[in-house]
């Protein structure tokens, strides 16, 4: 069969190498035998498999044959001379053979469900040998906690290669930058050690028996619900295993610590997953999250798409910063900010103001806390939930009601009411009496409390609202029995208007 044009190309190109191979020693280089423009228009027509092959002889052919591959698997020339690379993971290992390719600053790498251990591998051993990369992001087409069960691989590899080698590429990138290194979870945000990284405990799963048929420990069996690490001040402290992969972003950030002025590491786990974030330290959160000068240097730099409960335990973040991580974050639904000093302070929590499309919630412990909220997202458009203790007599209460009087009558609001165990019985002042009066935008009621008889003494309260549509006593009724929720419902209905309907 003759051969193609493309076939004579090929073994003609091939002769002149293996021709100038065995003259390397003589110091022949690849322009004497072409001129560079003529070896260009020959690799062009090269398939890909020998255009690799051929970039490894020398410098000028791995110049020559790399942009014309890369530029071929679908890298645009301006992401290649800018050092922004967006490729499938199956790149990596050539990406190892370039030596002329412009150093790579930012690499994002797409995962499919074939060969992950192989990819992995080669992208640990290109950053390893790219110190210019200071951002990377990797996205997984499948819960990579999962991969070495998934029937991918072209080869058997050991159960642990795949958490091993996630662990070997963040590592690898943390110890670029010898500041602390900060971590987005599931929920909380905190510190550790870059060489704490490698003991991190991906979550173990147990194969139960057929295909792709896979049980999460612990059910069935024990899993350590925590894992010890040690803190960059040196503190050691618990934090949850890592339940599963589909993401992970690493990039430097400014400092957090005074202590040094050398970036810090930031590695986002699962961003576009994470749909609550808690902000400082509470008794309920990782003990070691990190706290308000932190966050106010670690905030700008992360970006959560479906992010729509943040729990705010600190008053120390910048108001400016927090309002422009506010305001990126569209999809937020609920902002609770648990009092951290009494009194308040006088300075803004979050300025400038701002209307976030999709809040519909604002929930505080201190009323004074919730005019806080109020006064710098007040115009979101969706806002009709408060909730708040309810604290008969206090100056923050009062306060809060004259706010919440000025409200149009035409922008429902529903009340979650937190009340104390032994609420007062004593009967309602003219001052009390005139605030429920004019809150005509209150809708609703949500009574929250442990025994009946503190509701019992809201009723009055309550029957002032003049455009008050529904009472909720769900919380309260959970526990009771059915003639006591009809006791109950008969002496709410009784004490207000017809028109009011109560749920419980």
């Amino acid at each position: 069969m003759p051969l193609t044009a493309s076939q004579r190309l090929t073994r003609s190109l091939g002769q002149r190498l293996s021709s100038a191979l065995s003259r390397r020693r003589t110091g022949v280089s690849a322009e004497t035998l072409l001129p560079i423009e003529i070896w260009d228009c020959v690799f062009h027509e090269l398939p890909d498999g020998p255009l690799l092959k051929i970039s490894t002889i020398c410098r000028v052919f791995n110049s020559l044959c790399m942009p014309i591959y890369l530029i071929r698997k679908g890298i645009p020339p301006e992401s290649l001379a800018a050092g922004d690379l967006a490729i499938p993971s199956s790149l990596s290992a050539a990406l190892q053979l370039s030596l002329y390719t412009p150093p790579i600053e930012c690499l994002s790498c797409q995962f499919l469900t074939y060969k992950v251990p192989e990819n992995l591998a080669s992208l640990r051993n290109l950053i390893r040998g790219s110190p210019s990369i200071r951002r990377l992001e990797l996205i997984f087409n499948e819960d990579l906690a999962l991969s070495h069960l998934s029937g991918a691989m072209v080869t058997p590899f050991p159960r642990q290669i795949v958490p091993n080698l996630f662990r070997d590429i963040v590592y690898a990138m943390a110890q670029r930058f010898a500041g602390p290194v900060v971590v987005v979870g599931w929920q909380d945000i905190f510190t550790c050690r870059s060489r704490d990284i490698r003991s991190w405990k991906i979550h173990q799963f147990h194969f139960c028996g057929g295909l792709r048929n896979y049980i999460r420990r612990p059910f069935g069996k024990r899993c350590p619900s925590h894992t010890t690490i040690r803190l960059h001040d040196g503190a050691s402290a618990d934090v949850r295993p890592i339940s599963s992969i589909s993401s992970v972003h690493v990039y430097d950030i400014p400092s957090i610590t005074r202590r040094t002025s050398a970036s810090s590491t930031l590695i986002v786990l699962n961003h576009q997953y994470i749909t609550s974030l808690v902000l400082g330290y509470a008794k309920d959160s990782l003990r070691h999250s990190i706290r308000g000068a932190e966050l106010t240097v670690v905030l700008p730099c992360i970006t959560l798409p479906a992010l729509y409960s943040i729990t705010l335990n600190t008053d120390a973040i910048d108001p400016a910063v927090l309002s422009q991580f506010l305001a990126r974050h569209k999809s937020l639904m609920s902002l609770e900010y648990r009092a951290v000093r009494t009194p308040a302070p006088a300075v803004p929590l979050i300025t400038p103001t701002l209307a976030l499309p999709l809040l519909t919630r604002v929930s505080s412990p201190d009323p004074a806390n919730i005019l806080r909220l109020l006064d710098a997202l007040d115009t979101s458009p969706r806002l009709s939930n408060v909730r708040f203790t309810f604290d008969r007599g206090a100056p923050s209460t009062t306060a809060l009601f004259r706010r919440l009087a000025q409200r149009s009558a035409d922008a429902p609001l529903h009340l979650q009411l937190v009340l104390a165990a032994d609420g007062s019985a004593v009967p309602l002042t003219a001052g009390e009496r005139n605030a429920a009066a004019s809150l005509a935008c209150v809708r609703s009621v949500h009574l929250s409390c442990p025994q009946w008889e503190a509701a019992q003494n809201m009723l009055p309260w309550l029957a002032l609202l003049p455009r008050l549509e529904q009472v909720d006593l769900a919380s309260l009724m959970a526990s009771a029995g059915e003639e006591d929720k009809t006791r109950f419902t008969q002496e709410v209905s009784a004490a207000l208007a017809p028109a009011v309907e109560v749920l419980v």
